[in-house]
């Protein structure tokens, strides 16, 4: 049992938790970047059409899940190429789906993220 846990203790740990604001108002936001993670999402945009500024939908959305809302749609992006690249889809057709603009762009990206390039992920 003491190998075991110690075995645990030493596992690299994935950054895979992904925060979702309370409100609904950031929720629709967030729906939006999940159904379209390849849509450009304007903060000037969603801030007119969810009533508010755009220092306030910042600090909003920051205060809710801890994360600006840049880094908060890097991390979406990743996560749902996850799942495609874990069915075999080309790299560059899940880049180019996800908003990135060349495989090499959502290769950095996700080896910055992940530590090691997409194509090794499910190795």
């Amino acid at each position: 049992m003491r190998l075991l846990l110690a075995e645990l203790a030493v596992i690299p740990r994935l950054p895979l938790y992904l925060p979702w604001p309370a409100g609904t108002r950031l929720r629709k936001l967030c729906d939006a970047i999940i159904d379209a993670p390849d849509a450009p999402h304007e903060v000037a945009h969603w801030a007119h059409r969810l009533g508010m500024a755009e220092r306030t939908l910042h600090r909003a959305f920051q205060r809710e899940t801890g994360m600006t809302l840049g880094r908060w749609r890097r991390h979406a992006r990743l996560f749902l190429a996850l799942e495609r690249l874990a069915r075999g889809e080309k790299i560059v057709t899940v880049a180019l789906d996800h908003g990135y603009t060349s495989q090499s762009a959502f290769a950095a990206m996700f080896k910055r993220h992940f530590g090691v390039a997409p194509s090794e992920f499910y190795r």
